[in-house]
């Protein structure tokens, strides 16, 4: 009986000790305004154009609002990513 409360005590005492350690380190000199910096304004990030905040948005949508389609389809094979607008064209 002895024997199954010590090996009850060390499986805890292990299992809290597992519990415990970090999954990775952590670098706290990289705070969020240098993660604002190293991200582009605008990127393409799976299927969806991601922008940095509203102002780009709205900066990009009044530059090319009444453009061409042909400049409309220039920017988007620059950058990698076709929009809907593409695909009602």
């Amino acid at each position: 009986m002895k024997k199954l409360v010590l090996l009850a005590m060390v499986a805890t005492v292990l299992t809290i000790i597992n519990g415990c350690q970090k999954d990775e380190l952590i670098d706290k000199s990289v705070d969020a305004q240098s993660l604002d910096v190293i991200k582009p304004d605008m990127y393409v990030e799976g299927d969806y154009l991601v922008f940095k905040d509203f102002e780009v948005l709205d900066s990009l949508s009044k530059e090319l609002n009444n453009k061409a389609d042909e400049t409309i389809k220039d920017f988007e094979a620059k950058i990698g990513f076709k929009s809907a607008y593409s695909y009602l064209k």
